[in-house]
C-alpha cells in the first residue's frame, strides 16, 4: 500500500448545470480504493457562470487542484423554448467566461459535456472550436462518456424532473470514473512539465466588469407579493424543499404561516424570472417590526436562482420597507449549519454589517443601494493563483492510480458495486437508485400524482387518503420485500420515516406455497368472515348483508356473452363456489365443484316504472342460504330491444367493496373474449383467499397478536355503552330495514375540509370522524363511548386482485374533554385511529365478546353508531361493456345495519354521503336535527373556532 501520510489533499471543485450531489458516493469510494488524497467540493447548483466570473467563487479560490464544469446546455432552458439564436448567444457567453477564467487563474479547468439526447450537438462543437488549444483547459466530450458505457438507460427523466438529477446512480458512477481518469492524466502531464506559466494579471477588474455584465444581461426581474390564501401552500412547501439558502432549518406548516401572519407579521413571496425563463415563486422573506427594529425571521431562496444578485435585491427591498416605517436597524438571526451555509456566507460577505455571534445588524441606508457584484466585495487572488496547482503531487501515486483505473476488471467490479437495483411492478418502473428514499419518491409520485415530492413531505398534506395508502403499501411491500402495515404507515407518514422502517425490517414477507386443497374439504374462515357471521346472527332471517347493485344498460347486449362472463367469473374465483357450514360447534367454509350460475331474463316492457323498481328491490332483498353455493345471483330485466336493467346480488361474507371493481373488470374482459371468440386467458393467483384465511389463523395460533390483544384490553377497559337516545323504544328484535337521508356536501365544503386536514397533518377520514363523534356527543350527551368503523384490510400486495371479504370492523373510543379545541380533538382522534389500525387484526367478535359489556338485549350489537368512509373511482364501480352505455339504476339504500351510520364517499376527489338509520328507532326530523348539527360543526371547524363546549351550544347551519 502506498504511503499517503503527510501529502496535501488535492481540491477537486465541481460546478454543474444540474444537481450533482450523487457523485459524492462513487467519488469517495473510488478514491478509497485507489488510495489517493483528494477532496471533493461541489459548487452551488446551476452556477457555472458565477464560478467562472466571480472572484469569490470556489473555482477562483481553488489554488491547489482542478476545477471541473459539468455542462448540459438544455439545463438553461427553464419553462420556455430556447431557439437556435438563444443557444448561440449562450455558447458565446460561455466561451467568453471561460476565456476570462483561464486568463486570470492558473488552476486547470476541465469542461465535461454530458450526454444529452435533447441538446443541440452543434453547441458543443462550437464551444470546442472556439476555445481551441488553450493552455490549462481540457475537455471531456459527450462521446467520451458514451465510449465508457454511458448509455440512455442511465438517464433518469423522473428524478431530473423532480430534483434536477438527470442520471441514475450507475450513470453517476460511470462518469465519475471518466472524470477521475482525466484528472489524473492532467496531473501527470503537469508534473512532467515543471515550468511555471505566466498569467496576465494586468487588469483584474476586467473580470469584475465581465461578471457585472453577465448579471445585467440576465435581465433578472423580481416581484414581491404579500403571501395570501392562494400562495400559503407553496410557501409552506418551499420551507421544507429549499436546502441551499435559508436562515433557519425549520419547516413551516400552513397553520404556522397563518399564526405568524395573525400576529401582525409579514411574509413576502419572491417571484423570479430571467432570460432563461420564469421560475415562479422561488423564495420568501418573513419579518416582524417591533421596537424600531425590523427582525428578519426567515429568508430563503431556491437553489436555481442563487448567484444572480437576487439576495442583494431582496435585502434592498427590506431596507425600503424599513425606511418607510422609520426603522433604524435591520436584524437577521442565523445559526450556521450545513443547510444554511450559503445564507451565512452571504451575510458574512456584507462588510458593513455589525455581527455578534449569529446575529447580523444592518443600517437600512447601507442596504438600500446594495448591488451584486460589487468591486469592494471582490478579493483579488491572482497572486495566490500563481502557485502551480500540482505541487507536491506524488508521481508514484498518479501512476498507480492510472494503472488501477485502466484495469478492466477493476472498472467492471466498481461499476457493478454501484449499480442500482431495478424493481418492476405492474404499474411502476423504478429507474433505479439503491437509495430507499428515492425509490419511495418514485412510488409516491406515481400513485399520488404529484411530481415534486420531498422526503419530508407529510402524506396527508399531499392529499393522501386511505385508498392511496393501500396502493402505496402494495408497491412498498413488493419492491422492498417487507411487510409494512397500515398502522405503521399512519404513524410514519413521510418518506424519510418510512425509509428508516424499511431499513430496520428484519423479517421478510413470507409467500407460502399455494395450499393443495381438495373440493369438499372443510377449511376455517378468515376472522373478518367470522366477525360478519357473528353480526348477522344477531339478526337472522334478513337481507342486511346482501350486496345488491343494479345497472341500467343501453345498447346492443349479447345475453349469451353475459351469461358466459358470469360463469367464467364463478369458475375462476373460488369464493363464488364457496359455502359455509357449522360442524361440531365450529364454522367452516368449503369450496364446491360443479357450480354454475343461471342468468334469468325477464321481459318487463309492459310493466310500470314503479313495478319494475319494486321487482329489482325485492330481488336484492332475497335471502341467501350460506350453506349453498353460489352466493351470487344475477337477473336481467329487459325493457326493450336495447334497454336492460341488470341486477347483481351477492353476500357480503364473500365480497367487499374492493371486490366490486375486480368483478366488474373481470366481467368486462370475459364478455369481450366471448364476442371476439377468444379463449379466455386466466392465470390463477399464487395467493388465494383461502391461503389468506389459513395464514391469518396460523398467525393467531402462533401468538403473533398477543401485543395487539394487550392493546385492546387497555384501550377498551371499562368503556361504557353509548345507549343512544331514540324516538321509539328498542324492539326485542331490531329489523335492519331503514332509511337513508343524503348530505349536501358541496365542493366548497369538500375543499375546506381537505385544507383543514392537510394543514393539521391528519387524514380527511380522521377529521370527518372527529366531527361525527362530536355530533354524537352533542346528541347523546355522552362523554365516553364507542363508535365503530371499517378498514379495507388489504395492506398486503398478494391480495390486491382477490375477490373476498377482507374488511375489518374496528372500534374507536371517543373521550370528550370540555376544554379541548376541535382541531386538537381531531389530532388526538387521528392518533387513536393510528393506534387502532396498528392493532386491527384481532377479530371484532372476540373484542365484543370479551371486552365490551353486553347490552340488555342479547341480540343487539353493542356498537350502535358507525362511520364508513369509502373511496372510489366512479369508473371502477360501473360495469362497462363494449357497445353499451351504463349508469347506476339503484343501490340498496334502505338497510340500516346499525342504529345510525354516517357514510361518506370520495369519488374522483368529490365528497358525497348520507346517514343510514333505523326507522324503527328514529323519526326523520331527529336525523335532520343531527345533520344540521353536523353541518354546524363543519362550519365552525373551517373557521378554526375553539372549544368543544362552545361548539355544542351553537346551532349554526351552513
Amino acid at each position: 500500500m502506498l504511503d499517503v501520510n503527510g501529502l496535501p489533499q488535492i481540491r477537486l471543485v465541481i460546478a454543474a448545470s444540474f444537481t450533482v450531489g450523487m457523485i459524492s458516493s462513487p467519488f469517495e469510494l473510488l478514491l478509497e480504493k485507489i488510495q489517493f488524497p483528494m477532496k471533493l467540493e461541489i459548487a452551488p447548483y446551476h452556477q457555472l457562470f458565477q464560478q467562472l466570473l466571480n472572484s469569490n467563487s470556489l473555482f477562483a479560490k481553488n489554488i491547489h487542484g482542478i476545477n471541473i464544469l459539468l455542462v448540459r446546455f438544455t439545463d438553461f432552458q427553464y419553462q420556455k423554448s430556447i431557439n437556435k439564436n438563444d443557444f448561440l448567444e449562450l455558447a458565446n457567453d460561455f466561451v467568453l467566461a471561460i476565456n476570462n477564467f483561464i486568463k486570470h487563474h492558473i488552476t486547470p479547468l476541465v469542461i465535461c459535456f454530458l450526454p444529452d439526447s435533447r441538446a443541440e450537438k452543434w453547441v458543443e462543437k462550437k464551444v470546442l472550436c472556439d476555445l481551441g488549444n488553450m493552455k490549462r483547459l481540457y475537455f471531456i466530450e459527450s462521446k467520451d462518456f458514451i465510449k465508457q458505457g454511458f448509455i440512455d438507460i442511465h438517464y433518469d427523466s423522473f428524478a431530473n424532473h423532480i430534483a434536477h438529477i438527470p442520471y441514475t446512480q450507475t450513470g453517476f458512477s460511470i462518469f465519475t470514473l471518466v472524470i477521475i481518469k482525466k484528472v489524473f492524466k492532467i496531473f501527470l502531464q503537469i508534473d512532467k512539465n515543471k515550468k511555471m506559466e505566466k498569467l496576465n494579471t494586468s487588469d483584474f477588474k476586467e473580470s469584475i466588469k465581465l461578471f457585472e455584465r453577465f448579471i445585467y444581461d440576465l435581465n433578472v426581474e423580481i416581484i414581491f407579493k404579500d403571501v395570501n390564501s392562494t400562495t400559503i401552500t407553496k410557501v409552506s412547501y418551499l420551507t421544507q424543499l429549499v436546502n441551499q439558502f435559508n436562515l433557519i432549518d425549520l419547516y413551516w406548516g400552513e397553520n404556522d404561516i397563518v399564526d405568524f401572519l395573525n400576529n401582525k407579521n409579514r411574509i413576502l413571496t419572491i417571484e423570479i424570472s430571467d432570460r432563461f425563463g420564469c421560475y415562479g415563486i422561488s423564495g420568501i422573506i418573513a419579518f416582524t417590526i417591533m421596537n424600531e427594529t425590523l427582525l428578519i425571521k426567515q429568508f430563503l431562496l431556491a437553489c436555481r436562482v442563487l448567484g444572480k444578485g437576487i439576495e442583494h435585491k431582496v435585502l434592498s427591498k427590506i431596507a425600503e420597507i424599513a425606511i418607510d416605517n422609520r426603522i433604524s436597524v435591520i436584524v437577521v438571526n442565523i445559526k450556521e449549519t450545513q443547510k444554511n451555509k450559503s445564507a451565512y456566507s452571504f451575510l458574512e460577505s456584507l462588510k458593513y454589517s455589525a455581527r455578534n455571534n449569529f446575529e447580523f445588524r444592518f443600517n437600512p441606508i447601507d442596504l438600500l443601494q446594495l448591488k451584486y457584484p460589487s468591486i469592494h466585495d471582490c478579493e483579488n487572488i491572482t497572486k495566490k493563483s500563481k502557485i502551480n496547482g500540482s505541487r507536491n503531487v506524488n508521481n508514484k501515486l498518479l501512476v498507480n492510480a492510472i494503472n488501477i483505473l485502466n484495469d478492466p476488471d477493476f472498472l467492471t467490479l466498481f461499476v457493478n458495486s454501484q449499480k442500482e437495483n431495478h424493481h418492476t411492478s405492474k404499474n411502476l418502473q423504478i429507474n433505479g437508485d439503491p437509495c430507499i428514499e428515492k425509490q419511495l419518491m418514485h412510488i409516491w409520485a406515481q400513485i399520488i400524482g404529484i411530481n415534486l415530492i420531498n422526503p419530508l413531505d407529510n402524506f396527508f398534506m399531499l392529499g393522501g387518503n386511505s385508498l392511496l395508502i393501500v396502493k402505496i403499501l402494495s408497491e412498498i411491500n413488493t419492491i422492498f420485500a417487507v411487510q409494512l402495515s397500515l398502522g405503521e404507515f399512519y404513524q410514519n407518514p413521510t418518506i424519510s420515516s418510512i425509509a428508516k422502517i424499511i431499513k430496520s425490517k428484519k423479517t421478510y414477507l413470507e409467500k407460502d406455497n399455494q395450499i393443495n386443497f381438495s373440493y369438499g374439504t372443510l377449511y376455517p374462515l378468515h376472522f373478518s368472515q367470522k366477525g360478519l357471521w357473528y353480526i348477522e346472527q344477531l339478526a337472522p332471517d334478513n337481507y342486511t348483508y346482501n350486496v345488491a347493485v343494479s345497472y341500467f344498460l343501453n345498447g346492443h347486449l349479447d345475453v349469451t356473452a353475459l351469461q358466459y362472463a358470469f360463469n367464467q367469473l364463478v369458475q375462476k374465483q373460488d369464493v363464488f363456489r364457496t359455502s359455509f357450514r357449522m360442524q361440531v360447534g365450529e364454522l367452516y367454509q368449503v369450496i364446491n365443484v360443479g357450480v354454475s350460475i343461471n342468468l334469468q331474463v325477464i321481459n318487463v316492457a309492459e310493466y310500470s316504472e314503479d313495478e319494475i323498481q319494486k321487482m329489482v328491490i325485492n330481488e336484492g332483498r332475497k335471502q341467501f342460504d350460506l350453506t349453498n353455493a353460489p352466493l351470487l345471483r344475477i337477473k336481467l330485466y329487459q325493457l326493450s330491444t336495447e334497454k336492460y336493467i341488470l341486477s347483481v346480488t351477492t353476500h357480503h361474507i364473500i365480497y367487499d367493496m374492493w371486490s366490486w371493481k375486480i368483478v366488474n373488470r373481470s366481467i368486462r374482459n370475459f364478455y369481450q373474449d366471448y364476442l371476439l371468440k377468444k379463449e379466455t386467458q386466466y392465470t390463477p393467483k399464487p395467493f388465494a383467499y383461502l391461503d389468506y384465511a389459513l395464514k391469518n389463523k396460523k398467525l393467531y395460533e402462533d401468538g403473533a397478536w398477543i401485543k395487539q390483544w394487550e392493546f385492546w384490553q387497555k384501550y377498551l377497559k371499562d368503556i361504557p355503552l353509548l345507549d343512544l337516545p331514540t324516538d321509539y323504544a328498542n324492539p326485542d328484535q331490531l329489523v335492519h330495514a331503514g332509511k337513508y337521508i343524503p348530505l349536501n356536501i358541496t365542493t366548497t365544503i369538500t375543499e375546506r375540509l381537505k385544507k383543514i386536514a392537510k394543514d393539521s397533518h391528519i387524514s380527511l377520514f380522521s377529521l370527518i370522524f372527529s366531527l361525527w363523534s362530536l355530533c354524537i356527543h352533542h346528541y347523546s350527551g355522552r362523554m365516553d363511548f364507542p363508535i365503530g368503523t371499517i378498514t379495507v384490510g388489504r395492506d398486503n400486495v398478494d391480495i390486491q386482485d382477490i375477490v373476498g371479504y377482507f374488511v375489518k370492523t374496528v372500534i374507536l373510543r371517543i373521550n370528550i374533554t370540555q376544554t379541548m379545541s376541535i382541531i386538537n380533538f381531531a389530532k388526538i382522534m387521528h392518533n387513536n385511529i393510528v393506534a387502532v389500525l396498528t392493532n386491527q387484526d384481532i377479530p371484532y367478535n372476540s373484542i365484543v365478546k370479551n371486552l365490551i359489556k353486553r347490552p340488555t338485549n342479547i341480540n343487539s350489537d353493542p356498537i350502535e353508531v358507525m362511520m364508513v368512509f369509502l373511496l372510489h373511482n366512479k369508473n371502477d364501480l360501473l360495469l362497462q361493456l363494449p357497445d353499451m352505455s351504463t349508469e347506476f339504476y339503484r343501490k340498496n339504500d334502505d338497510i340500516a345495519r346499525f342504529k345510525l351510520t354516517l357514510e361518506i364517499e370520495e369519488i374522483n376527489d368529490e365528497l358525497s354521503g348520507g346517514i343510514y338509520f333505523s326507522d324503527q328507532l328514529f323519526n326523520d326530523s331527529t336525523i335532520q336535527h343531527i345533520i344540521k348539527k353536523f353541518y354546524s360543526l363543519i362550519q365552525e371547524t373551517t373557521k378554526y373556532i375553539g372549544l368543544v363546549q362552545d361548539i355544542c351550544k351553537s346551532e349554526i347551519s351552513l
